[in-house]
C-alpha cells in the first residue's frame, strides 16, 4: 500500500509540474520572440522585412495570451502590447487600430486607455491620413484626459 501512495505522489508530482509547464506557452513564446527581437535590434544591418515579421509574430502571441487570460488588467495590457506590436510592423495598421478601439472600448479604467485614444488619433492622423477621424479621436482623448501631457500636442 505504501508504494502505491508513494507512486501516486510522485505521479501526481509529475502532473502537476508538466501542467505548470505547459500553462506558460504563450507567455514563454513572448519571452522567446522579445529576446529574438532584442538580438536583431543589436544588429546593424538587419532585414526589415524579418523585423516586421518577429513583430507581427510578436503582436500575435500577445494577442493570442490576451484571450487566454482571465485577469482583465493583464488582458488590457495583452492587448496593448498586441496593437503596439502591430503598429511597429508597419504594416498591420488596421490590426491595430482594431485593438487600441478594443481597449478604448471595453477597458475605460485601465491604465493604458488614454494611451490607446491617443494612439488612435495618432495613427488615423499620421499614418492614414484621415484628419475626421483622428479629429474625433483626439478630441475624444482630451475630453476624458484633459490633464494628460499629450493634451497639448
Amino acid at each position: 500500500m505504501s508504494f502505491l501512495v508513494r507512486f501516486s505522489g510522485i505521479f501526481l508530482a509529475v502532473i502537476l509540474l508538466l501542467t505548470a509547464c505547459n500553462g506558460g506557452d504563450e507567455a514563454s513564446q513572448i519571452d522567446q520572440l522579445k529576446l529574438q527581437l532584442e538580438e536583431m535590434g543589436k544588429n546593424p544591418n538587419r532585414d526589415p522585412g524579418a523585423l516586421n515579421e518577429l513583430l507581427t509574430q510578436l503582436a500575435e502571441a500577445y494577442e493570442q495570451e490576451s484571450q487566454n487570460n482571465e485577469d482583465e488588467a493583464q488582458r488590457g495590457e495583452m492587448i496593448f502590447m498586441a496593437a503596439e506590436n502591430y503598429e511597429s510592423s508597419r504594416s498591420q495598421f488596421n490590426k491595430a487600430l482594431t485593438l487600441y478601439q478594443e481597449l478604448a472600448n471595453n477597458y475605460a479604467s485601465h491604465p493604458r486607455h488614454s494611451d490607446a485614444l491617443f494612439k488612435l488619433g495618432f495613427i488615423y492622423n499620421n499614418t492614414l491620413k484621415d484628419t475626421a477621424r483622428a479629429r474625433d479621436a483626439y478630441q475624444k482623448f482630451i475630453n476624458m484626459y484633459p490633464d494628460d501631457e499629450l493634451a497639448d500636442d
